[in-house]
């Protein structure tokens, strides 16, 4: 009996190393080598490895018409187990059509389909993995006007007027502006989520008046608003308080530097959330359809730690898999933990 059991553990182990690989296809509407959607990328990629996924990617170069085109390409030379989308520009759902036809299920990330064009028509939709921007845009505006004490003039850039994440971080602002009638908003624009605009409107607004709070709906935002009040005299940190939103590089030596009061973000990490989610689903431990996760402010509070953690991307210290369902008790109705916290507890050496 002993050498049966020795058999089937060496037959085990070698069948698990010979599984092939889910087949992974990821339509990415940003750039491969910069910005935000970079960031999803590389942190996707290594969750990917970890749970024995092929993720393969093409990129859109934020035009609707060329993701489209790289999407029904990976559809018809690839064959896919699944397929992962983002409804930049409302273009989802075009895909989405072709992949049922395909017999290939479909996940959405970051944006869900509008409510003229739900997903749960599509016969192969498997979920979709959305951030509360909502709760962000809030917690964001109450660190300013909790850092005034609840008064003074506040300078809103928005991100657009028409994207769900900007429109639901912008109602967030609203709700915590409904509670602090001591702030006055003295503007709001739209940023374009770009540096350069937002620094031409900031560079604008002070010929004339100086805000005390500048409420930015990304860094990029964030950043070129603090570039216009620099050359104009004022010190943000002490002048003037700015939040913004992702993690990104430039925010995170903004805040080390005292310049930012917070960035807020964490979302870049919903691509690797959603291979945790593809690799649930192939092992029938997927029961949601719809997954929202809070994302988490990063201050001079816990800046060090979190650089000390992940600075310079040390994504591959952290053990994508203890965010599985099949690492846990009552899998199929644990919920999911994806947080700074847990990716903290979770990282080796942290």
């Amino acid at each position: 009996m002993k050498w049966l059991f020795v058999f089937l553990v060496c037959w085990n182990v070698a069948y698990a190393e010979e599984t092939p690989p889910l087949k992974v296809g990821f339509v990415n509407p940003g750039f491969q080598h910069q910005g935000f959607w970079q960031q999803v990328s590389t942190v996707m990629h290594e969750a990917a490895s970890q749970l024995n996924i092929q993720l393969i990617e093409v990129f859109g170069d934020r035009h609707w018409k060329k993701m489209l085109r790289e999407g029904q390409a990976l559809l018809t030379n690839q064959s896919l187990d699944y397929l992962v989308l983002v409804n930049e520009h409302q273009k989802a759902g075009e895909l989405m059509r072709l992949a049922e036809k395909q017999g290939v299920p479909t996940f959405l990330l970051l944006n869900g389909l509008g409510e003229d064009d739900p997903a749960s028509v599509y016969g192969n939709w498997k979920g979709s993995l959305i951030p509360d921007n909502h709760s962000a845009g809030r917690e964001m505006a109450e660190s300013l006007f909790k850092a005034h004490s609840g008064a003074g003039k506040l300078f809103t850039l928005v991100g657009d007027t028409l994207t769900p994440a900007s429109l639901d971080r912008t109602s967030g602002l609203d709700a915590a502006l409904a509670l602090y009638p001591g702030v006055h908003e003295i503007l709001r624009g739209s940023g374009q989520w770009s540096e350069s605009v937002a620094y031409n409107k900031t560079k604008l607004l002070l010929n004339r008046e100086t805000p005390e709070m500048v409420w930015a709906a990304n860094d990029n935002i964030a950043l070129g608003a603090i570039r216009a009040l620099k050359e104009t005299g004022v010190v943000p940190g002490k002048d003037v308080s700015v939040v913004g939103l992702n993690w990104s590089k430039e925010g995170l030596a903004s805040v080390e530097k005292g310049e930012l009061l917070m960035t807020h973000g964490g979302h870049f990490m919903a691509g690797a959330w959603m291979m945790v989610l593809v690799y649930d689903d192939y092992h029938r431990l997927g029961t949601a359809k719809t997954y929202n996760f809070q994302m988490s402010a990063i201050t001079s509070r816990n800046i060090k730690k979190y650089q000390a953690c992940f600075g310079e991307g040390r994504w591959d210290s952290i053990d994508f898999k203890r965010f599985s369902r099949t690492t846990r008790k009552k899998a199929s109705t644990s919920p999911y933990e994806f947080s700074l916290s847990r990716m903290m507890e979770y990282a080796r050496g942290c």
